[in-house]
């Protein structure tokens, strides 16, 4: 029996210089204020850079849970070769994978 991936995405257009979304995004403490679920973000070592690991405070409804995640890309703009930049994180419970998320300009 073969094993079924699963795959959602999800795309917005945001009216502004890469630069200037790479470096809101890519600012873990903005996604306490963005998220619906993620209430707050703690590093374990700031600044977060590749390799970081970082824990998520979640919260929908009455069910709280953590999350560890961990940095896999994070390039400003102006550091990569297309001038586009990346941002993307893997998302895990318990050790689980859960989710990547990823922030790449168009």
């Amino acid at each position: 029996m073969s094993e079924r991936a699963w795959s959602l995405a999800e795309h917005i257009v945001v009216d502004a210089a890469p630069a200037e979304v790479h470096r809101v995004v890519s600012d873990l403490r903005n996604m306490g204020r963005w998220s619906p679920e993620c209430r707050r973000v703690w590093v374990a070592r700031p600044p977060a850079r590749p390799g970081s690991r970082f824990v998520g405070l979640n919260r929908r409804g009455p069910f709280v849970w953590f999350t560890t995640d961990r940095i896999r890309a994070l390039r400003a703009p102006a550091q990569a070769p297309d001038g586009a930049g990346e941002f993307t994180f893997d998302v895990g419970i318990l050790g689980l994978p859960i989710a990547r998320r990823r922030r790449l300009p168009r």
